[in-house]
């Protein structure tokens, strides 16, 4: 098994770099701690923020455990000057963007994400929790995130 900090540093660099097909990064800012929404600037919006939350091993007499590794990826953004949109318009395509790059598809096949082999696989697993309206401008979506880990 790879060391954990590896995985998780993997797992965060992954989806706080997603850019967009032009080579934009989707987000102003990020990382593996997450600060108080009122310190986050509607310049440094959209953030991504990757947090670690538990590991539960699954034990099969005479085979070594398999890990999975819970995390929560923490999603804000502001619609800013566009007041007109909801703040949904504005999370839904990141939400899409962090789903898609965990579940890579090319030439129409569908792959498992092993961020780079490191994992047998990582992708949302859950209920998506949405929070509008409660932060003003700004807005937030917790998506779960299931990785699996042979050891």
């Amino acid at each position: 098994m790879a060391p954990r900090e590896t995985i998780y540093a993997a797992f965060a660099a992954l989806l706080t770099g997603i850019t967009d097909i032009g080579g934009t990064k989707t987000f102003k800012a990020g990382g593996r701690e997450l600060p108080a929404p009122d310190q986050i600037s509607g310049e440094a919006m959209p953030a991504c923020y990757v947090l670690q939350i538990d590991e539960t091993p699954t034990h099969v007499r005479g085979v070594p455990a398999i890990w999975t590794f819970m995390a929560e990826v923490y999603l804000y953004a502001s619609t800013g000057t566009q007041r007109q949109l909801a703040k949904s318009q504005v999370l839904n395509p990141l939400v899409d963007a962090v789903i898609n790059v965990l579940v890579p598809i090319q030439q129409g096949q569908i792959f498992e994400q092993t961020l780079g082999g490191l994992v047998s696989k990582c992708r949302v697993s859950g209920k998506v929790r949405y929070g509008e309206g409660l932060l003003g401008d700004y807005a937030i979506a917790i998506l779960p995130a299931e990785i699996t880990v042979p050891q």
